[in-house]
């Protein structure tokens, strides 16, 4: 009996000390799948081994060499300048505490980067003033390599009037219905409407919007089988931290 409860008792350490090591490895970094979609999208810069969503210079040149030609960064209107996710000390921008290790990137920053990378087109997303941001983003002479995300439907036109034509109404700030939605995108054919995943996932919307010639995406997706999943039910693609595209890049 001693002997039975010994081996027992080895089996339950072995265990813990298998899920300790399991636990420890997934926050030690994130892991990377690929897949074939027709729109992807890598979500605030590209997620990066230790990090997602620092939108910083390092993870805007791993999303390059990975094969992403769209990229969405997360605008910071904070202190009446336009940075990537920062905010300011001393006039300087500055990462997260957890972050420190990479380069953040101001608004002339990122415009040097895309002179530089004509290929790469940048999706805008911000939770401050939208309109002040569109205002700002017009000024850059890079409105073709722009495509900008709005989050209510009187915000399309102002976009348009500042000069920008792939546009993208993305619905999580969003307090439209179903049926406003589809109407809106059937008479202004945005570039995409993007669904918060819990909404794709409880709703009809993606397939109705589908069903009207609408390109649909996902925010945000880092499963691998749901992304093929959702694919199935007709969406064209989705943001991702962890998702990479596959083959050749097309840009």
């Amino acid at each position: 009996m001693g002997g039975v409860n010994c081996l027992r008792s080895l089996v339950v350490l072995a265990i813990v000390c298998l899920m300790t090591l399991f636990v420890a490895q997934r926050h030690k970094g994130l892991t990377f799948y690929k897949i074939d979609a027709p729109v992807l999208i890598a979500h605030g810069g590209g997620g990066l081994p230790e990090a997602t969503t620092s939108n910083s210079l390092e993870a805007l040149q791993r999303s390059k060499a990975v094969g992403f030609c769209l990229i969405e960064v997360d605008f910071d209107l904070s202190n009446d300048e336009v940075q990537l996710d920062r905010k300011m000390k001393d006039g300087s921008p500055i990462l997260r505490d957890d972050l420190s290790n990479l380069t953040p990137m101001t608004l002339a920053d990122l415009v040097a980067w895309m002179a530089k990378n004509p290929t790469i087109r940048i999706v805008t997303d911000t939770k401050d003033s939208n309109e002040k941001l569109i205002a700002r983003l017009s000024q850059t002479g890079l409105k073709e390599q722009l495509i900008v995300q709005v989050y209510q439907a009187d915000q399309y036109q102002i976009a348009r009037n500042a000069g920008f034509d792939t546009i993208i109404l993305t619905l999580y700030q969003s307090t439209m219905s179903d049926d406003e939605i589809l109407e809106f995108a059937k008479a202004n054919r945005p570039f995409a409407v993007t669904i918060p995943r819990k909404r794709a996932t409880n709703g009809n919307l993606p397939e109705r919007l589908h069903e009207e010639g609408v390109q649909v995406l996902i925010n945000t997706i880092n499963d691998v089988w749901e992304g093929k999943a959702f694919l199935k039910r007709g969406i064209s693609g989705f943001y991702s931290d962890t998702l990479m595209p596959k083959g050749t890049s097309s840009c």
